[in-house]
């Protein structure tokens, strides 16, 4: 992964323990013999989450695998804010991976419980925007096998289950008081 020189020392401390219900977050602390000009100090490395219900999820939806191809395979065309991959690996089944990402301190992880402010939707909204933006009508063009065609009978199957569950808990979160 580097260039030149090599980690002698790191610290991981996990965060975002609870919100990252597919994986084990860590921000891991570098420290090196000779470091390369731009070497990060610090790096996030994603890894299987250990709640094997979620981790059954991920695997049956190759999750993993797809993540993994996304840092490392994304077009560059695609301009998208976000992490730089440092280095990027999944097994043959899809059930261990694991990314080393850019950290991007200073960004808000979002809290699946309590939700997101107005602010922070349409911040969501305008990247989602921007990035089917970039995507649309190129799905067979960029023949990056990661990408789920929406109109895969697995996947519609798969939307309109997950709607069906989450319509009643909207319609009584956004209720007119």
């Amino acid at each position: 992964i580097l260039p030149t020189g090599r980690v002698t020392r790191f610290e991981a401390e996990r965060f975002a323990a609870g919100i990252a219900l597919l994986g084990k977050l860590f921000r891991i602390k570098l420290e090196y013999d000779a470091a390369p000009h731009g070497a990060p100090k610090q790096i996030v490395a994603k890894f299987p989450t250990d709640a094997l219900e979620n981790r059954a999820v991920a695997v049956a939806y190759h999750f993993y695998w797809r993540e993994v191809r996304f840092y490392r395979h994304l077009p560059d065309w695609a301009r998208l804010p976000i992490p730089r991959c440092y280095y990027g690996a999944v097994d043959e089944k899809g059930e261990k991976f694991v990314l080393l990402l850019e950290d991007l301190q200073g960004y808000t992880t979002g809290d699946q419980i309590h939700g997101a402010d107005e602010r922070q939707v349409f911040l969501v909204l305008e990247l989602l925007a921007l990035m089917h933006a970039q995507f649309w009508g190129r799905l067979s063009e960029t023949h990056h096998d990661w990408l789920i065609d929406p109109r895969a009978p697995w996947h519609t199957g798969v939307v309109q289950g997950a709607y069906r569950v989450a319509l009643p808990k909207v319609m009584r979160a956004f209720a007119p008081r």
